[in-house]
């Protein structure tokens, strides 16, 4: 919408006006930036309050196409620039409170708590378990119940053993540049594919480091009950950086004070017995800390995410504010 020739507008008018949806790429289709191109005559011309919002009864623009929204909340103007006839333009932006949302954010190096080097081993028994050559290489596949298949993921590793004895070499083969294993060996397995079937879980994985042996060479013996055995703790005698996949989360709060909001802290093992009354911040999980060293290890059995930083805050638009803070796997 133009003026007409020679008009000139004391109270602020949108003359022109578009919506943005500024994290519709990430998911979040409800978050909306209302924009308005204003005119105004320059004398006139005063900025909003962050508290005001979009609606008719309130400050929401002459001429604005949009409906009223009471969560969009003016956030800015631009600054304003000479129009025709003393006039002045500018942009003025109304924006909701953005959803709370989480991106990936790739590896982390996060110095995981010390254990006592007290690796921990999760197991169950599994029948009709399948060796063999598939697609050109070992594998191995099952079907797991739906609580013996949370053990396991895409991409996890583990071993098999033989139910009530401490046999696991059911692989033979010949490694290249090497002698015939007859003996057998123990090789990790990797879970490449785990689909629900019946309330249950197929379960697929192949043997780590296939590639270094004669393809032809393989044996395989067997036995009608395994252990799946899976390391969901490993040892540590000290708190030790080790790269773990992490995702960001980031919450947004409107606030005339940010310093009043609590931000969220990294993670920390805390030493709190019975007999004390003042708990204390230590490097090694046991069986008296929390979380314990059995509570970890679960913890670390489901995948379970802890806070890797303390959150950061800063000014989204006007005083909304985005809070970030970043999370990794346990390990």
């Amino acid at each position: 919408m133009s003026l007409p020739s020679g008009a000139t507008l004391t109270a602020p008018t949108c003359t022109r006006a578009w919506l943005d949806y500024p994290y519709k790429s990430r998911g979040d289709t409800t978050t909306k930036v209302y924009n308005h191109f204003m005119e105004v005559k320059a004398l006139n011309y005063a900025p909003l309050s962050d508290n005001d919002i979009m609606t008719a009864a309130d400050e929401k623009p002459t001429g604005s196409p949009f409906a009223d929204d009471a969560n969009a909340f003016w956030v800015s103007d631009t600054p304003t620039e000479p129009g025709d006839g003393g006039m002045v333009v500018f942009v003025r932006t109304f924006a909701n409170i953005p959803l709370d949302r989480q991106e990936g954010a790739g590896a982390y190096a996060f110095p995981f708590p010390a254990n006592g080097n007290a690796t921990k081993i999760s197991e169950f028994s599994q029948g009709s378990v399948s060796l063999g050559i598939v697609s050109s290489r070992p594998e191995v596949s099952f079907t797991a119940s739906a609580t013996n298949s949370l053990l396991l993921g895409i991409g996890d590793k583990f071993t098999l053993r033989a139910t009530g004895s401490n046999i696991n070499e059911f692989f033979r083969a010949t490694p290249y540049g090497g002698s015939y294993i007859s003996g057998g060996f123990a090789p990790r397995l990797v879970v490449y594919s785990k689909i629900a079937s019946g309330g249950n879980y197929a379960i697929k994985a192949y043997v780590e480091g296939h590639e270094g042996f004669l393809l032809s060479s393989w044996v395989f013996t067997g036995t009608s009950s395994f252990l799946i055995e899976r390391i969901t703790l490993e040892g540590r005698a000290s708190a030790t950086p080790i790269n773990a996949s992490s995702i960001l989360d980031y919450r947004y709060i409107k606030t005339d004070n940010i310093s009043e909001e609590k931000l969220g802290s990294f993670f920390q093992v805390i030493f709190a017995p019975a007999t004390s009354a003042v708990p204390t911040v230590v490097q090694d999980l046991t069986t008296t800390t929390y979380p314990s060293l059995d509570i970890y290890s679960g913890m670390v059995y489901r995948g379970a995410l802890i806070a890797a930083e303390d959150e950061i805050v800063r000014r989204w638009m006007g005083n909304i504010w985005e809070i970030v803070g970043r999370r990794v796997t346990a390990r």
